[in-house]
């Protein structure tokens, strides 16, 4: 019911209500937690948010092992976000999920190289050996930025195969920095009532917009609070 009011209804307190009940009735679900932590992070409950995400790794480190590194740079906290996901990389490898998460931390560092890196092992754990090689030679022939274009248009190829979250679009565009078509997802994925948009304050690639009357408006339909 917690999921329910806050990825499908946007219901912020009432989802709050719930995962309360939750991790009361059953103070040992890792899951429970985790999902408190981005309810708690939503509503500015910034250092409870991260305590619940903490507790969730505590009693099961590998059912979500990129969770307290996403709350961690959620919170704008990269230093400890890129320890955290060094730690859970070190500790499955062979885990995509945790290769990603750490090229996420390194590229909010402002460590491309690394960030190209893991986002290369991500995609070859993955079993995409050829996007691994684009990614490769997209890296060398001009840096992340070039990274990323890659990543725009290997994701427009497969729009027409399989379905592709506005956000992704979005996140893709905001970290190129185009406004205009960030803004045009974001407006996208609001309209289609996109789960995670739920979590639109809290993606750092999107801190350049919060400025921004649509992305304001986008923020305001949803009762959300405003960007910190």
């Amino acid at each position: 019911m917690a999921a329910y009011y806050f990825f499908y209804r946007w219901e912020w307190e009432h989802a709050e209500r719930e995962s309360a009940r939750t991790v009361e009735l059953n103070p040992g679900f890792a899951e429970g937690h985790h999902l408190r932590g981005y309810i708690l992070q939503v509503l500015h409950r910034t250092d409870e948010a991260l305590g619940e995400q903490k507790r969730a790794m505590e009693l099961d480190p590998f059912a979500r092992p990129y969770g307290l590194t996403m709350a961690l740079y959620h919170a704008r906290r990269y230093d400890a976000a890129l320890a955290e996901a060094r730690l859970r990389a070190d500790a499955q490898p062979d885990n995509a999920s945790t290769h990603e998460f750490l090229s996420d931390a390194y590229w909010f560092k402002s460590m491309d190289k690394e960030a190209a890196q893991e986002l290369e092992i991500t995609l070859r754990l993955k079993g995409e050996k050829e996007s691994a090689g684009q990614l490769h030679e997209a890296y060398a022939r001009g840096g992340f930025k070039a990274v990323l274009e890659w990543q725009l248009s290997d994701l427009k190829k497969k729009t027409p195969r399989q379905y592709t979250s506005p956000i992704t679009f979005a996140i893709t565009y905001a970290a190129l920095k185009r406004r205009d078509e960030t803004l045009q997802y974001l407006e996208l994925a609001y309209q289609e009532r996109e789960p995670w948009l739920a979590n639109i304050q809290y993606l750092p690639y999107l801190d350049f917009l919060h400025s921004e009357p649509r992305y304001q408006a986008i923020v305001k339909e949803m009762g959300l609070r405003p960007a910190y």
